[in-house]
């Protein structure tokens, strides 16, 4: 991501300068207290404060922190600016990129022409089975840590090295179990694949500044083409930001070309939130076996692909 300018500034920027100035503390629950907004939203205009100097770096505990300015309408006259990145850690990968057919997956998994499908596997008469986000939006995927949604996740990179440039489609993978990691060198990446919860809800933050950039374009006439953008998301643990954010993404973020792909051991898990907001559900076998049921509409059986890792490898040293 590049260096955070004045023009990428909050809309609430000022109105949170004036906050912290008037109590002379600042935190994201005061922001979020006094301008009705959600705590992701906070959180992250605390991201630009500190960048901004108004108020001093975390110390890692909630205790407020110390507001540098004392006259906020004076410093809002001539806001500096600073080329110091808030707390992000996504950044855009232009690597140039020809996708390479996969020979050892069905052709059709390297055929796909739409980047906004994702073949899940086949159904009982043979015929492939898609998930079309610009219809689903997003995707739960559920299976036990035995069951096979991580293959499908594999399955879903290796079409996308197949198919589709960085410019098409584009990734950001997070998960703790370290499942993904021989993917870590692949061109769509945004990011390095995140695998602690710090950059994860900096990944989240980015998401959702991206989405409201992406509609301020947009409303203001832009023609720029997006690529599509997948957020593979292992979902651990929630707390009221990182429930916050995927609230909030998970309700509108597909209408910019952003869509949430999340993996959950058991359903219960997820916040309930989250849960409503994808009622799209591709529900694995519990003992491991390659079959899921998927349900939009309608229920389907389905029937996942196997991967050899020793052909994933090889495929992988040649990109």
């Amino acid at each position: 991501m590049g260096m955070m300018r004045n023009n990428d500034l909050d809309d609430l920027f000022a109105e949170a300068v004036k906050v912290v100035c008037q109590y002379d503390k600042a935190s994201s629950s005061l922001i979020q207290r006094r301008l009705s907004i959600g705590y992701a939203r906070a959180a992250r205009i605390m991201d630009q404060l500190e960048a901004k100097r108004v108020v001093s770096q975390s110390d890692g505990t909630s205790i407020p922190r110390e507001v540098l300015i004392k006259d906020a309408e004076e410093f809002l006259k001539n806001i500096p600016i600073t080329d110091l990145p808030p707390q992000e850690v996504v950044s855009f990968n232009n690597q140039k990129y020809t996708p390479k057919k996969a020979s050892f997956l069905p052709k059709e998994f390297t055929d796909l022409e739409n980047p906004k499908e994702m073949i899940l596997g086949y159904d009982d008469k043979k015929k492939s089975v898609k998930a079309r986000f610009e219809e689903i939006g997003n995707l739960l995927i559920v299976g036990s840590p035995i069951s096979k949604k991580d293959e499908l996740i594999e399955s879903f990179l290796i079409s996308t090295l197949s198919n589709f440039t960085p410019k098409d489609l584009s990734l950001i993978i997070y998960g703790s179990t370290y499942s993904f990691i021989k993917y870590g060198k692949i061109p769509h990446l945004l990011s390095p694949i995140i695998d602690n919860w710090e950059k994860a809800i900096s990944a989240l933050r980015w998401s959702m500044a991206e989405v409201d950039r992406r509609f301020k374009l947009r409303a203001e006439g832009s023609k720029e083409k997006f690529s599509e953008i997948y957020f593979v998301y292992n979902f651990d643990f929630t707390d009221i930001e990182r429930e916050d954010a995927l609230k909030r993404l998970t309700s509108m973020a597909y209408k910019a070309g952003i869509h949430l792909i999340i993996l959950a051991d058991q359903l219960a898990d997820l916040p309930k939130s989250v849960r409503d907001n994808v009622p799209v559900r591709l529900t694995f076998d519990k003992f491991g076996e390659y079959k899921a049921t998927y349900e939009f509409k309608e229920i389907t059986s389905v029937t996942t692909i196997a991967i050899k890792s020793s052909e994933v490898d090889k495929y992988l040293t040649e990109i």
